[in-house]
């Protein structure tokens, strides 16, 4: 039985990906950047569908991959949370920045996980 528990245990850690990382120091400083800009948006109430369209339209220079539009769209889902609206943008974006710099681009803590 606890063999069963502890593959079954093991499955579930395996089956649960990280989200996307970020490739080094730049493009932490334009996660942060993204933050700031989505905790603005999401502190004046802006639709969050409209916040991301924005964000894809402001960012769509050299941007524009899978992985980049994933994160952003994370980043996004974050600063809507109720937790991140009582932060100032530029609180959410140092959360954002220190967490994605002191953890080598790897954001999981504040943008949870893509299963």
């Amino acid at each position: 039985m606890k063999r069963i528990l502890a593959a079954l245990l093991m499955f579930l850690a395996l089956s649960v990906q990280a989200a996307p990382q970020a490739s080094g120091p730049q493009e932490c400083a334009a996660f942060g950047d993204m933050s700031l800009v989505a905790s603005a948006f999401s502190r004046q109430k802006v639709d969050k569908t409209l916040t991301f369209a924005a964000m894809r339209e402001i960012y769509s220079g050299g941007m524009s991959d899978e992985r980049v539009v994933k994160i952003m769209s994370l980043i996004v889902d974050a600063a809507y949370l109720d937790a991140a609206r009582e932060l100032l943008p530029s609180n959410f974006a140092g959360i954002v920045l220190g967490t994605c710099m002191n953890h080598r681009g790897n954001m999981d803590a504040i943008l949870g996980t893509d299963a």
